[in-house]
């Protein structure tokens, strides 16, 4: 029987250690070769903030300076990969490079066949069918809707749910796209889903928003606390 997919959704880095433990047992132990999607300079600045947290050498997937993928290379890292990280950063970025790219059905084919996957603020929001953004990400149109990875089938994702204040966006993006369920994320928050199905919390408060109504815009909020 095969193991239970699993998929962590991180509000920030700042979460990673409370599902470290977790993740690498997941991934093979000691043993894990766990590979990090990014993107842009800062990599090696958190590069070591996760192999500290993991115990473990971490392979990195970046673009180069010109924001090109070495296909073949990341094909291959990602192949023999035992657990995948999505990391944070510029969400239309990431989008275009792990989603967009050959690279997409190269992740969805990992996660079919048991490898799990954490995703971390903007890698949390690519794990969804879809994701909304906001701010400067948003296209001159005002365009705020983007495909994702499919991981994750008719929820919606947002980090940083309290500290930037997006009940409310997350609230109006699930009435553009129907979605009946969002996940919001504090940045010191993180969930775990077992086969698509949630499974338990971690660190500080993952809140549970259900839109009754989309005429109406009626929705209730569950917060969910960690297990101690």
């Amino acid at each position: 029987m095969l193991e239970a997919r699993k998929l962590y959704l991180l509000g920030d880095t700042r979460a990673l250690e409370s599902i470290a433990a977790d993740f690498i047992s997941s991934a093979g132990g000691t043993g894990a070769k766990v590979a990090l999607l990014s993107f842009g300079g800062r990599w090696r600045e958190f590069l070591p903030v996760y192999e500290k947290a993991l115990g473990v050498a971490v392979q990195v997937v970046v673009p180069d300076e010109n924001g090109i993928l070495d296909l073949p290379r990341a094909v291959e890292i990602l192949e023999h990969s035992t657990g995948i990280v999505i990391g944070g950063g510029p969400v239309r970025a990431y989008q275009r490079l792990f989603v967009q790219s050959p690279l997409g059905q190269v992740l969805r084919a990992s996660y079919a066949r048991g490898v799990p996957f954490a995703g971390i603020s903007a890698g949390a929001m690519l794990m969804a069918e879809k994701l909304a953004v906001y701010g400067d990400e948003l296209e001159s149109d005002g365009s705020n809707l983007l495909e994702g990875l499919g991981l994750l089938e008719g929820w919606l994702v947002m980090p940083h749910f309290t500290e930037d204040a997006l009940e409310g966006r997350l609230v109006e993006a699930m009435g553009e796209l129907r979605l009946r369920t969002g996940w919001g994320l504090d940045e010191t928050a993180a969930l775990l889903l077992k086969n698509g199905v949630f499974a338990r919390a971690y660190g500080s408060k993952v809140y549970r928003v259900q839109l009754e109504n989309f005429e109406t815009g009626f929705y209730m909020k569950e917060v969910i606390r960690a297990r101690r």
